[in-house]
């Protein structure tokens, strides 16, 4: 049997396409699964330049068998 679960993060794109503000709105149950989500989302950057900055928030799904 395997660990599933979403955690929800939040962050801000500025207009240069780097993040801030990024943080948990919702916890995937495990503290493993909502570091990676964090990480994943930091390794990403930068993202594509937005003409305003954007609040984001997004799931990180997890399905580790």
């Amino acid at each position: 049997m395997g660990i599933t679960g979403t955690a929800i993060c939040e962050f801000i794109i500025m207009k240069d396409g780097n993040i801030k503000e990024l943080h948990l709105k919702e916890t995937s149950g495990y503290a493993s699964l909502d570091e990676a989500a964090r990480q994943a989302i930091k390794h990403a950057s930068p993202f594509p330049k937005p003409p305003v900055a954007a609040r984001i928030i997004v799931p990180v799904t997890f399905s580790l068998k």
